[in-house]
């Protein structure tokens, strides 16, 4: 590579430039010098230009005269080699220079090119004064302004440290109120640092968010206290807006301005109170003030009060001495008063005084009225209510939904012997066995959920352990919002009331046993009697007689077999009659009956009667269902046999029907002379019953106890 350098510096093969000006001393000193003072502006003027570059920052363009300066660089370079040609053959490191030179021009050319349309938008210099004039003046306006305006104002330079972070700020420019707000003249100003100079407590909160300001480049606006040394609090509203190394701040004082914000606050508050508001000078008792709500709490249209006396609203005229000396020593005093209004009636007020001097009125008393006639009425009924609960004989307490006990009346001291002291916050577990412990979570999750529970009868225990019978009545206790907030308990001691059930439960069982005795011991006399009848009708040779017997002993066998059904009965007051009639119609078919002809049909609806009726009910069946069996079905004739009883609204109805050979046409029921029938009249008066007989097919009878039914009244002939 050396030797490559060395081949091109020699140039083998040429001859020097000097020839070519055949060595004439002149000529060659006149290039020579030439060159060289040509050669030394090339290098001197980018010197000159770097230097210029580098003090004028601000200029537009500034890359543009680093590429002038590297074109003529190279230039002067071209100049030292027409120099070094003239003894030595370099042509080639000169060609190469200038080849150089040519890209330098070139480029510098292009760059030029595109440049010119950007500088001849640039303002001329009378153009530059014109705007240099402008902000002259608009700078005086801005001083004009800034020194008139009524904020303070301030043009702050940022002061780095050496790591470049802001440490605090210096004052550029300030008005004359900016000046005044820090005390110092405005030529001491300019140049002071704002922690220096400050007199603000926490300067350095402040700093801080100047500098956070100048870091984001975003403005900042608020309203804040400063409390300036040996002086009350003040409110400052702050404009602080970033400029290229520190800020601008823009700052009232709003002392005044919260005051009276604050002042219409008030006003509007008083205003709109929802309780009255009075204010009266104390010297002569002449209302200065009533809000709306005072002109409607007394009754009187709005803004008549103002300028007159207390004595309007039945008030003393004066006010002594005394007593608003006391008001400015306690500072306030509430009590309740009978006030009236306007229209004659009256209402309690509650009735908060005070005092406050003001300038123009001089002592001044406030007044705040708040009706509470409502208030003292339901305080009132809760005494009452307090009263009753507290005087009740029953155990009365109030249990949060967590089971603990809130509340303990003397009914429930007395009942479980807990003064309310040991109970109150204790476990309604306490007064509960542990034998019944399950009974209480069911009961509690029951009122949680919105339901009562009525006389539930349980046992719980007293002081001691001892139990007792009781009956709780619980229900869950509401807040005006609608939520169970806890459970009221009732307990009534029903240790003897229980007592007396157990000795009726053992008596009633007693005479139950002995009523089942008496009916069972008639049913085994009656039976005794039908076995007599029947005995004493085989002994008959007389087949009328025998007739007569049996249907004696039928009609005992009925009464017989109704006391076998009370025997077996619970309920002797009362007896469902369906079963017995079943039984009985059964009985008498298989008596009367042949070749199990007719078919018995029974159809009973749930008819309850008392034993007073069963009787004479059992015997009007024994007797229709004989005759029917009897007269109905001659000579084996097939048929069948309906017996219903039903329900009606008054009572009941019992049909008994055949489809048998019928009546005879001119049948009267109320005239006939059979024994049966008559039997039938008589227990139906008995009953105080209808006795109905429909025409054929067949024969129907109805007996009807209570209000009649038309569909069962005969036809009109």
């Amino acid at each position: 590579m050396l030797t490559w350098l060395a081949d091109l510096l020699r140039g083998e093969g040429f001859m020097p430039h000097g020839h070519c000006y055949l060595w004439r001393a002149d000529i060659v000193a006149l290039h020579v010098v030439s060159d060289s003072l040509i050669a030394f502006a090339y290098l001197v003027i980018p010197l000159a230009l770097i230097r210029f570059v580098r003090g004028r920052r601000d200029l537009p363009f500034h890359w543009i005269f680093l590429c002038f300066g590297l074109f003529i660089v190279s230039c002067g370079f071209t100049h030292v080699m027409e120099i070094v040609t003239l003894w030595r053959p370099a042509y080639w490191v000169s060609g190469a220079v200038k080849a150089i030179t040519a890209v330098a021009s070139i480029s510098t050319a292009a760059v030029l090119t595109r440049l010119i349309p950007h500088a001849l938008a640039l303002p001329s210099p009378a153009a530059l004064r014109e705007v240099n004039a402008a902000l002259s003046a608009s700078e005086a306006r801005f001083r004009a302004a800034a020194e008139g305006s009524l904020d303070a104002f301030f043009l702050l330079r940022a002061v780095r440290d050496e790591r470049g972070a802001v440490v605090d700020f210096a004052f550029v420019e300030a008005n004359a109120r900016g000046a005044a707000l820090f005390g110092v003249p405005r030529e001491d100003l300019i140049g002071a640092s704002v922690s220096a100079t400050s007199s603000f407590a926490r300067v350095g909160a402040r700093i801080a968010r100047y500098a956070e300001v100048v870091a984001r480049q975003t403005p900042y606006e608020a309203e804040e206290q400063l409390a300036p040394e040996s002086e009350a609090p003040r409110w400052f509203h702050f404009q602080v807006v970033p400029l290229a190394d520190g800020v601008a701040v823009s700052t009232r004082d709003v002392t005044a301005l919260r005051m009276q914000r604050a002042l219409e606050l008030q006003v509007a508050i008083v205003r709109n109170m929802p309780e009255g508001v009075c204010l009266s000078r104390a010297a002569d008792g002449v209302i200065v003030y009533v809000n709306p709500a005072f002109d409607r709490l007394f009754g009187y249209p709005t803004g008549t009060l103002e300028g007159k006396s207390l004595a309007a609203l039945g008030a003393t005229e004066r006010r002594d001495r005394a007593s608003v000396e006391r008001l400015r020593a306690e500072g306030a005093v509430t009590i309740e008063l009978s006030c009236a209004r306007a229209d004659g009636s009256t209402f309690w007020s509650q009735v908060t005084t005070s005092i406050i001097e003001d300038p123009a009125q001089g002592t001044v008393v406030v007044a705040v009225h708040r009706d509470v006639t409502e208030a003292r009425r339901a305080a009132q009924e809760r005494a009452r209510l307090a009263a009753i609960v507290e005087s009740s004989e029953n155990a009365i307490l109030s249990v949060t939904l967590d089971g603990l006990i809130e509340s303990w009346n003397g009914g429930a001291a007395r009942l479980f012997g807990y003064v309310p002291a040991e109970v109150l916050g204790r476990p309604l577990l306490t007064l509960t066995p542990p034998e019944r412990a399950d009974e209480a979570p069911g009961l509690l999750a029951r009122i949680a959920r919105g339901e009562s529970v009525d006389r539930f009868e349980t046992v719980r225990m007293r002081k001691g352990g001892e139990r007792v019978e009781v009956s709780l009545s619980t229900s869950p206790i509401h807040a005006p919002d609608g939520r169970i907030v806890g459970i009221s308990v009732i307990a009534e001691e029903i240790t003897a009331r229980k007592d007396a059930e157990r000795r009726l439960q053992s008596s009633l069982a007693e005479k139950v046993v002995l009523l089942q005795e008496v009916h069972h011991r008639v049913k085994n006399n009656l039976q005794v009697i039908s076995s007599l009848l029947s005995l004493q009708g085989s002994h008959l040779d007389d087949p009328r007689a025998r007739e007569v017997v049996r249907d004696s002993q039928h009609r005992v066998r009925s009464i017989a077999l109704l006391h076998e059904s009370l025997y077996q009965a619970s309920d002797f007051a009362h007896l469902n009659v369906g079963e017995y009639l079943r039984r009985l119609a059964a009985s008498l078919v298989r008596t009367y009956g042949v070749g199990g002809q007719p078919r018995l049909v029974v159809e009973t609806e749930p008819v309850v009667v008392d034993l007073e009726a069963a009787v004479p009910l059992g015997l009007i069946v024994n007797e229709l269902t004989t005759n029917a069996l009897k007269y109905a079905f001659p000579g084996g004739r097939a048929g069948t046999l309906r017996i219903h009883l039903g329900a009606t609204a008054g009572g009941f109805r019992l049909t008994v029907a055949d489809d048998g050979v019928g009546l005879p046409p001119d049948f009267d029921p109320h005239t006939a002379a059979s024994l049966g029938l008559h039997i039938v009249r008589t227990l139906a008066e008995q009953l105080d019953a209808r006795l109905v007989v429909l025409p054929g097919p067949g024969a129907t009878f109805i007996v009807e106890v209570g209000a009649p039914d038309p569909a069962t009244d005969p036809p009109s002939p």
